[in-house]
């Protein structure tokens, strides 16, 4: 409802409808036997983005690192994985892990296919997003519907996409988001948690529920 509202509310526009993005949850979904099998007993935590400096700004990349040092200590053996396309900023983020030591725990893993990446969902102590703007948060529905813990913000569409199962900080406090990482790595989901949050990403934001909308659209178009 968050891009609907906001088109809306700047531009003229006759019968607005909104079909939110979707998630392929017959695809991502929770690992069958929970994230012990799925990891081989390795914790780290996960995100994704193009590694362009916009990007890198909006996704809150630096303050991710910068979260992952402050935790680093508490966790002994966690790394922190950071999946996507290598951008102008790469350097100055692998400049950064340097900087504070941490390149021996930091990975940077490049563009990943779809099932590595649902594999690192599933697998992971969160994936960890605190963005300064979604107009959905597609990689974060994604993360839910695989039943990993999320720490992300409040800003744009994330809350109605997240409900429940996303942890909100303020995207540029790095303690904050240190603090909810480390609540996250101490309070592992359940399984009946995981499956929650693979329900609430399938009742809402499934590709099924994508073109149940679309169609309905439709018909009233034709009516």
């Amino acid at each position: 409802a968050y891009e609907h509202d906001e088109v809306t509310s700047n531009l003229r526009v006759n019968n607005p409808v909104l079909a939110p993005l979707a998630v392929d949850t017959g695809f991502y979904r929770p690992a069958p036997f929970g994230r012990e099998a799925a990891t081989d007993g390795e914790q780290y935590f996960f995100s994704v983005s193009w590694t362009s400096t916009t990007n890198v700004i909006r996704k809150g990349v630096r303050q991710t690192i910068e979260a992952f040092a402050k935790v680093a200590a508490d966790l002994p053996g966690s790394r922190l994985k950071l999946a996507g396309k290598p951008g102008d900023c790469h350097g100055k983020l692998q400049e950064l892990v340097c900087s504070i030591g941490l390149q021996d725990r930091v990975d940077f893993l490049g563009v990943i296919s779809d099932e590595e990446k649902r594999k690192h969902y599933q697998s992971c102590l969160a994936y960890v997003q605190p963005t300064l703007y979604e107009g959905f948060g597609l990689a974060i529905a994604e993360a839910i519907a695989c039943g990993s813990q999320v720490v992300t913000s409040d800003r744009g569409a994330v809350p109605e996409v997240a409900g429940d199962f996303g942890t909100c900080v303020p995207p540029k406090d790095v303690q904050a988001i240190a603090a909810a990482m480390l609540q996250s790595a101490r309070s592992p989901y359940s399984h009946q948690e995981r499956y929650s949050a693979h329900c609430w990403i399938q009742n809402n934001f499934s590709l099924t529920r994508r073109k149940e909308m679309l169609k309905s659209t439709l018909d009233r178009l034709s009516s």
